[in-house]
Parts: C-alpha cells; structure tokens; sequence
C-alpha cells in the first residue's frame, strides 16, 4: 500500500507545481493513448480467439478490460489537472 501512498503525494506535488502539472498532463495524454492502442489491439484478439472458440479468449479479453480500466483512470488525471489549470488561470486573472 505504499506505493499507492507515493503516488498519491507526486500528484499532489505535481498539480501544485505550473510546470510540472503540464508537463504531466502531456505525459499523461502519450502514455493513454499508447495504452488505449494496446487495449484495441487486445480487444481485437479477444474476437479473433472467441470466434475460434479457444479458451484463452478469456484472459485476453480480462487484460483488455484490465487496460481499458487504466486508461481510464489516466484520463480521469488529465482532466483534472486541466481543471486545476483552468482554476489557477481564472484565480491569477482576477488577482492581476
């Protein structure tokens, strides 16, 4: 469990920085895209293996739900460090 812990306090870390919190949405954005791909092309074995009727179909077909769930926390990140720029440019405008 702690490395959940350690993930949780770089992202705080991370959305209280400018930079570094765009710099990771980027990052964010390649690294869901790059698994999004692989979870298709998993999706896509899973047909292929299920309409052979082969029993291995339903591990493919797991680790792809399994990605698709990552990409979906990944992009769930992304959008809420978009949010929290958005918040820092609307705070920053009224200040100035």
């Amino acid at each position: 469990m702690r490395l959940l812990q350690t993930r949780k306090d770089d992202f705080a870390d991370i959305a209280a920085d400018p930079e570094r919190r765009h710099a990771a949405i980027a990052d964010l954005r390649r690294r869901s895209q790059w698994i999004g791909w692989s979870a298709l092309l998993f999706t896509i074995v899973t047909a292929m293996m299920a309409w052979d009727q082969n029993v291995g179909a339903v591990c493919t077909g797991l680790f792809a739900a399994l990605m698709f769930s990552f990409v979906a926390r990944l992009e769930a990140d992304v959008h809420l460090l978009q949010v929290l720029e958005k918040m820092q440019g609307r705070h920053a405008s009224r200040m100035g």
